[in-house]
């Protein structure tokens, strides 16, 4: 165990490889077994949680810098990997996974960024990226072997993502101001994808069923496309503007 001692840090249980700077705060409680917590802060008045006192052979991965960022992470069964990189401004991340082996890893660069990660279920992946102001990122996961790659950059960006079922990936890219993505899958082995730079923008997919793939591009303003897909094997592709 390595702890370098800071003015505000609260520790209990055990951790490793841990080092702050001068306000900041980190609190960690383990029980069980195999759980392991690695990282660093910097910068100030930065503040992580970690809960894996439900969990084993889990493992979380920090790095803060910048000032007023949150990283909360509760994991509840085991071989859970959660990784958390903030560098900016008065971002949050909130991390919980249940289950067996779900990963999560969300990077923010940016200012008043938020996202929320919840896994419920096995062998569940996601990694998230938001460089910008005032983004919004919500995904929830529950079942198996589901997979999520979502970014934001720039302004007031909004990406929603349910994941029900098994297998089912979604990917999702913003540029631009004020545009909003909602993936919703249930079922099996279905595909979405959402991209869209520009500004109030709205694409909302749809999906039920098995093996559907929906892909969608947006470039401009002020543009709409809403998919509904029910059954199996069905397939959509749309360009809005260029």
């Amino acid at each position: 165990m390595n702890i370098r001692p800071f003015a505000a840090m609260v520790v209990i249980g055990f951790s490793t490889n841990l080092f702050a700077d001068e306000q900041n705060v980190i609190e960690i409680n383990q029980l069980n077994h195999g759980n392991a917590v690695t990282g660093e802060q910097g910068g100030d008045f930065n503040l992580t949680v970690i809960d894996q006192t439900q969990s084993s052979e889990s493992s979380v991965d920090i790095h803060q810098d910048g000032q007023n960022n949150l990283l909360e992470t509760l994991q509840v069964g085991n071989g859970h990997s959660a990784g958390g990189h903030q560098d900016g401004l008065d971002n949050t991340v909130n991390i919980y996974q249940e289950g067996i082996d779900n990963s999560a890893d969300s990077i923010q660069l940016g200012t008043r960024d938020n996202t929320r990660l919840n896994q419920i279920g096995d062998g569940n992946a996601a990694e998230t990226y938001q460089n910008g102001q005032e983004n919004e990122l919500n995904l929830e996961q529950l079942g198996s072997n589901n997979s999520a790659d979502l970014a934001q950059e720039e302004t007031t960006q909004m990406i929603n993502v349910l994941q029900v079922g098994s297998g089912n990936q979604a990917v999702s890219f913003q540029g631009g101001e004020s545009n909003i993505a909602d993936i919703n899958q249930d079922g099996e082995r279905n595909f979405a994808h959402a991209s869209q730079s520009g500004i109030q923008n709205v694409s909302i997919t749809f999906q039920r069923g098995l093996g559907n793939s929906s892909s969608v591009s947006q470039n401009g303003d002020h543009q709409l496309t809403n998919v509904n897909q029910n059954g199996s094997d069905n397939s959509v592709q749309v360009t809005q503007g260029f």
